[in-house]
């Protein structure tokens, strides 16, 4: 999949009901789109479930961390798109089942 003409853009209830799954960060970020869209509560899944930690589901904001913890978020998040891309493929190649 290409994704050189892809540019981030403000979430829409356009794009809310179009989209299968939107993941979101933590619990505030869940709070706060659901609070915009509540008709995509179905839809709505946390980040860090696909790599849970001692810290549970809840990927932390790196913004205030300091160097190895914002590593460790960046490796946590890059551990649960790779679970994204694992089922995604697996269900490419079995047509749609999980």
């Amino acid at each position: 999949m290409d994704l050189t003409a892809h540019r981030a853009q403000p979430v829409t209830a356009e794009l809310a009901e179009r989209a299968a799954v939107i993941y979101v960060m933590d619990r505030l970020n869940e709070a706060k789109f659901l609070a915009r869209f509540p008709r995509a509560s179905a839809k709505v899944r946390r980040l860090g479930a696909l790599a849970v930690t001692e810290d549970g589901d809840v990927i932390a904001d790196p913004y205030v961390l300091d160097a190895a913890a914002v590593a460790a978020v960046a490796n946590r998040i890059d551990r649960a798109t790779r679970e994204i891309v694992r089922v995604l493929a697996h269900r490419a190649t079995t047509g749609g089942a999980s």
